[in-house]
């Protein structure tokens, strides 16, 4: 089993000191997610919301004080200070930018770290967001859709070209060679898990599926590839509780790539038992310290 850790709204020193534990430690991955701007107001509210999230109307996602840092300078910074951890952003908004400096930075991150990074790719929900930056927020599922043409065509290595609805390039390289770069796609909507399928190496989960909803979209995304007559993508998930028992449930349901948050495991204990708390999860879970990762703190 892979368990990675998903990570939002940390200071950057902190989020450093967690990757190289969790490098040591085992785990999978850390996945960073971002906005890449608040707007001073606004009414957009996350699609996994639903109505027992009625009383966190108030638990805004983007506020003043979240810290949103950039999330290939970030984990490029922590490609350097471990060795075995993968770095996976979870969700990149791609649409809110052009794809080829997309497939730059991609391919930058690949190199920095060794062949460690993950892609994971989203249209984005906050429509102020978009607004900001003058982005069409109606037309980002066909960006995200020809955005990731364009990556796949620019990791492929060489001149290439492209002709779409929005996007429209002459012969462009942005890499002499071609690099293997999973690409992720998430969403937990129908129209989601039918681009994962048809675009992409793996789907992870928004929010916080409870396990009988994840069963039904993995099924759902099972169903959507036989009919395509394509293999399923990779699936990952992550968990509301990260505990041993339900941990074990997703493993005895073939769920074998699970995602907890930062917050379950560093963030909500004091500063000097993080590394502690984190060790003894780890522990639980059966994850394996590696002898050679980094061992030192930022």
């Amino acid at each position: 089993m892979g368990i990675g850790i998903s990570v939002y709204d940390m200071r950057a020193s902190d989020l450093l000191a967690l990757a190289c534990a969790a490098d040591r430690l085992g785990f999978d991955a850390l996945w960073l997610g971002e906005h890449v701007v608040m707007p001073g107001r606004y009414r957009s509210e996350h699609p996994t919301r639903t109505d027992h999230d009625a009383d966190r109307a108030n638990d805004m996602i983007v506020t003043d004080s979240t810290e949103l840092l950039d999330p290939m300078v970030t984990l490029g910074a922590i490609a350097g200070a471990t060795l075995h951890l993968k770095l996976a952003t979870c969700i990149y908004l791609m649409a809110l930018r052009h794809p080829i400096i997309t497939a730059r930075a991609v391919y930058t991150l690949h190199e920095v770290s060794g062949g460690r990074a993950l892609f994971a790719d989203g249209s984005g929900w906050h429509r102020e967001e978009f607004e900001v930056l003058g982005i069409p927020f109606e037309t980002r599922a066909r960006q995200l859709t020809e955005g990731v043409a364009i990556l796949r065509s620019a990791l492929a290595g060489g001149v290439f070209e492209y002709e779409g609805e929005i996007f429209h390039l002459p012969p462009v390289q942005v890499c002499p060679h071609e690099v293997q770069v999973p690409i992720i796609l998430g969403g937990n909507s129908e129209p989601a898990l039918r681009r994962a399928v048809a675009d992409a190496d793996g789907w992870v989960a928004s929010g916080n599926p409870s396990l009988d909803e994840a069963l039904q979209l993995r099924d759902r995304i099972h169903q959507l590839a036989q009919l395509a007559g394509r293999p399923a993508p990779r699936l990952w998930f992550r968990v509301v509780d990260p505990t041993p028992g339900l941990v074990d449930r997703y493993q005895a349901e073939g769920i074998p790539d699970i995602i907890v948050w930062a917050q379950q495991v560093w963030l909500d204990v004091p500063a000097e038992q993080r590394s502690e708390h984190l060790a003894q999860f780890a522990a639980e879970f059966g994850l394996v310290a590696s002898a050679s990762a980094a061992t030192g703190t930022p």
